[in-house]
């Protein structure tokens, strides 16, 4: 974008094959007038061949993410070891693009999509995160964040933590990114950095942990709190079909 954000999601052959989460979360911008011109800003990450193969033939902004021995093709358990080290892999790449100056939206592809999510967005935070569970005040760290959105500025402060989460998994072995950053969040090392933390409200960033289906307001809905991929592609069908509905009601109750 002009900015130099980009939209970044990750997927495996699992989530990226036809009828896959994929599939869904491609849809999502398709069908929203508010989010369609968002595909000509998104890179899929592919953590597999298959994935980066299916991901050419039905997007133009595809990447494949060379790491390692580890087969991140099949899905993993949450607490399987693989899955932790694709989950850190994540974070490097992540910290990587912050280095080449790019700011990002990470979602992950479980993610629907209906409306711009940047106006609840704040270039002074260097980072704008979804929860599992709003707590009601948006500086607050007792909201549960949900790894699987956010907004990231690149600088040197949000470079810096990004390194720092990195460095962590160090000091709490098996344990994922996501859970680290629930420690860390607390370190004194993150106020002196000056990074700057807003949790958004799950009224307009919904998820299944803590649902909060208000259409007529709602940005994006994360399948989250499923572990099943083919119960999140049930519930993703639901939601989607949810929003069609909506859309297609009179203009004076479908408020965009």
């Amino acid at each position: 974008m002009a900015d130099r954000s980009v939209v970044l999601t990750i997927v495996n052959q699992e989530w990226a094959s036809p009828g896959s989460i994929l599939d869904l979360f491609l849809e999502s911008f398709q069908i929203s007038p508010g989010t369609k011109s968002f595909l000509n800003h998104l890179v899929i990450v592919a953590a597999d061949g298959k994935a980066f193969r299916y991901c050419k033939s039905i997007h133009p902004h595809c990447y494949h993410l060379t790491a390692s021995r580890m087969n991140f093709a099949i899905s993993k358990a949450f607490m399987n070891p693989d899955h932790f080290r694709l989950a850190w892999r994540r974070i490097e790449f992540l910290q990587e693009v912050l280095e080449l100056g790019y700011n990002f939206i990470y979602t992950d592809a479980d993610v629907m999509w209906f409306r711009n999510p940047f106006p609840h967005f704040n270039p002074s935070d260097e980072m704008t995160i979804a929860c599992d569970f709003y707590m009601g005040n948006p500086q607050s760290k007792s909201n549960r964040a949900d790894g699987g959105f956010f907004y990231m500025v690149s600088n040197a402060r949000s470079t810096e933590f990004f390194k720092y989460w990195y460095m962590a998994r160090v000091l709490h072995p098996n344990s994922h990114d996501r859970s680290v950053f629930e420690i860390i969040k607390h370190d004194q090392i993150i106020k002196m950095m000056g990074l700057r933390i807003k949790y958004l409200d799950t009224a307009y960033f919904s998820g299944l942990c803590q649902p909060n289906m208000e259409m007529n307001k709602v940005c994006t809905v994360h399948a989250n709190c499923i572990n099943n991929t083919e119960s999140k592609v049930r519930e993703l069908r639901l939601v989607l079909d949810d929003w069609k509905d909506f859309k297609a009601l009179p203009e004076e109750t479908n408020i965009a």
